[in-house]
């Protein structure tokens, strides 16, 4: 049986101009903390996951001020390479990435078996943090109508985006699984074992059904 393949969009800084992000390089605190190499649980996914698993990570355009459209042309771009039935992960703006993707109409020549937000901001309005290129549209209709199963992910004392975020995805997407947490921050540990858990029982699930159909 061919591998599960996993895509793990990654989260990112993003700038609402060129100018903001300049302005953020001039006065971002240096540490030597901050120029040690640093790696978290998307690092370690493939070796967490096993051989059953094909994960990857692709590099998104232009981290730090991350323009929607860029990000929107290179994702569609990496999607020439899925597989069918592939599984999608997306961790704060890599997640409300996949969201606003789909959500505006976006496809694949892929069929996704399951989605899985993880940290994700909702930005739908002027009341957002984030720039206007990143909204969600009011309706989230048709991000539900591709995935068989959505997952989000997101802990009570995140200090980068609410935890009210992931109820307002909650409440937009019926259907979905919330997985709550109270100590994990913005996900930024070097372990996320619930969701590898989550990944394996969906594959096996996928996997006993297709053997029951035989």
């Amino acid at each position: 049986m061919e591998p599960q393949q996993v895509i793990v969009i990654h989260g990112s800084d993003v700038a609402s101009s060129l100018e903001e992000y300049t302005r953020t390089l001039e006065t971002r605190e240096v540490s030597i903390g901050r120029l040690r190499p640093r790696s978290d649980w998307k690092q370690g996914l493939q070796g967490v996951l096993g051989t059953q698993f094909d994960v990857l990570t692709p590099r998104m355009p232009l981290t730090g001020y991350a323009p929607y459209d860029l990000w929107k042309l290179w994702f569609s771009r990496c999607s020439e390479v899925f597989a069918d039935e592939v599984t999608l992960v997306g961790h704060s703006l890599g997640g409300i990435l996949l969201a606003k993707y789909f959500a505006e109409g976006g496809v694949l020549r892929s069929r996704v078996r399951s989605l899985h937000l993880v940290a994700a901001p909702f930005g739908s309005d002027e009341a957002s943090e984030l720039p206007e290129g990143w909204w969600l549209p009011r309706g989230l209709s048709n991000l539900a109508e591709h995935a068989a199963h959505t997952h989000l992910y997101h802990s009570i004392d995140d200090p980068v985006v609410p935890y009210v975020h992931a109820e307002q995805y909650h409440e937009a997407l019926p259907g979905s699984t919330l997985h709550t947490f109270q100590d994990r921050g913005h996900f930024l540990q070097g372990e996320f074992p619930e969701l590898a858990q989550t990944l394996t029982q969906l594959t096996e699930s996928n996997s006993t059904s297709k053997v029951g159909l035989r």
